[in-house]
This record gives C-alpha cells, structure tokens and sequence, in this order.
C-alpha cells in the first residue's frame, strides 16, 4: 500500500492507468484528472454532491466517454476543495419582494423542494440551485435561490415572494416532473462525452451538469 499526501482533485499520474477508483471525497463534477487517470474498462465510484442533489455513482470508461448510474447506496463524503479557504454559500434570507401570487390547494408545494426524486430534477434543470429553510419564531420559511442569475423565490404561509420568472420556471420543471411520471433518481444515466460535457439522461431527455 501506498500512501500520497496531495491534492485529490488531481489524482495521482504517476502510478495511473487505475482499474479500480473509489474516490472517499465528494465532487460537483467529475474531475478531468480521475477521468484521464482511469484506465479503459475501469470502473470510477464517486459521490457527486450538489446543493439539491447527493449520490453515489458507479461510472465505466469506455474509449473516450464515460457511463454510469445512481447506485443505491447511501451516505455522502465531505467536499473537496483546492486548499484554499472555503466560502459559504451566499444565502438570501429575510423579506423577499414582490408578492407574486397568493397559495392555493393547486399551488406548487414548498415541501416538494426537499423531496429527494424532484429535488434531483429540479438540479438537473437549474445546476446553481439551492433550497433551504429559515425559521423566524413561530414561522418557517422555503427559499429556492438559483445562485448563477441571483434570482430568488420565498414561500410563506398564503404568498410566495420574489422572482416572478424564478417561479414560472419551477412551475414548469414541476409540471414536467409530474408528465414523466415522478421519475426517481436511480431511472438516471450519467455519461461524460466525447467532448467532455457531464450530463444526465432520462430516456430521451438530457441536462448538462457540466
């Protein structure tokens, strides 16, 4: 056995190809080191971890592309980093405005930000966002905020606040998940092309992660 103390993101070069990788921190993508560094037929374990999404992939390298599934399997790793000093994400907290609409029984459903399978979907389809919860008193408060444009929706108890093309597009992506039949995160296939684009596909449709 051979210990390395370095930056994991890079792999280690010098002992590559590797058959078998198992990578014990997570990623927001897969790193083009490990992709490079695994040998053809070589199978990549990764936890790929973002804001609305965490899972373990089994990943197989073929030629130039790479193709894999979600596994069943649980857990999460803690996010690897260059070494420099982590930020935390931006959170928007507080009153958003304006009102967009008032809540009714037909309104999307903020508890639906937190279910595992749309959570996945909604990644898919918005890479940059994030969903949280902030508790003032006797209240709480659903925030979905899509960090690439800033954009920022609230619900509260009657009314959801802030972005009104925010909310359409969730709206949209809830009524798509609905006409696909609420597929689950393990009905997903994630390949990285020829050209390097990471993405997930779902029968005929594909988003790019990467």
């Amino acid at each position: 056995m051979t210990i390395v103390v370095g930056d994991g993101l890079q792999g280690y070069a010098p002992n590559a190809p590797y058959h078998r990788i198992i990578a014990t921190g997570s990623a927001a993508s897969i790193p083009s080191a490990w992709i490079e560094q695994l040998a053809p037929g070589g199978l990549l374990i990764v936890n790929l971890q973002r804001p609305l999404l965490n899972v373990i992939l089994l990943i197989k390298k073929q030629d130039k592309t790479m193709s894999g599934q979600v596994t069943r399997c649980r857990g999460m790793f803690m996010k690897l980093h260059d070494g420099e000093r982590v930020e935390p994400a931006k959170r928007p907290r507080g009153l958003i405005n304006p009102v967009i609409e008032r809540l009714t029984a037909g309104s999307f459903c903020p508890k639906n930000l937190f279910n595992t399978d749309f959570a996945f979907f909604l990644q898919c389809h918005l890479p940059a966002a994030m969903a949280y919860r902030m508790t003032k008193g006797q209240e709480q408060f659903s925030y979905l905020y899509d960090q690439s444009t800033e954009r920022v929706i609230r619900f509260d108890t009657e009314v959801v606040r802030g972005s009104h093309d925010l909310w359409q597009q969730l709206c949209s992506i809830a009524l798509a998940f609905q006409r696909l039949g609420q597929p689950g995160r393990f009905e997903y296939i994630f390949q990285i092309t020829d050209d390097g684009r990471q993405v997930f596909r779902l029968g005929e449709h594909c988003w790019q992660m990467l």
